[in-house]
């Protein structure tokens, strides 16, 4: 179907949320998109290791009173950013997990979720 879009490019990039953010690794890994794009990701250190080999380029996000991101995990991730030039790594002080969801109003942080639509949009127009 994307192949069938008129403005489609031939590259693609996928933009994971919650239990969907280890797929902005797994994307680019194991299924060929250009570029993976993670916010509030969970399950995140379960994927880590993925990370080896991938040149794409990647972009996590996540606030540092995620639930989802215990400082073990947001320790491990800012990490690779010094190994891996091709992966940015984002934390926001005092922002939640679901700061994407703007119907969340517990959690739903807007200059955090602009910062993310800002990146997804700067990594997806290094794709053309």
């Amino acid at each position: 179907m994307l192949r069938q879009q008129p403005l489609f490019n031939g590259r693609a990039a996928v933009i994971g949320f919650c239990y969907g953010g280890p797929y902005a690794i797994l994307g680019p890994k194991r299924l060929g998109y250009d570029a993976g794009i993670s916010c509030h990701g969970t399950q995140m250190l379960d994927f880590i290791k993925e990370l080896e080999g991938v040149g794409q380029p990647l972009c996590i996000i996540w606030g540092d009173q995620d639930h989802a991101a215990p400082a073990n995990v947001l320790e491990a991730y800012r990490a690779v950013p010094a190994r891996m030039k091709n992966v940015e790594v984002h934390v926001f002080p005092g922002v939640q997990h679901g700061y994407m969801m703007q119907g969340n109003a517990k959690a739903f942080d807007r200059k955090t979720y602009d910062f993310s639509m800002e990146r997804a949009l700067a990594v997806l127009e290094r794709l053309d």
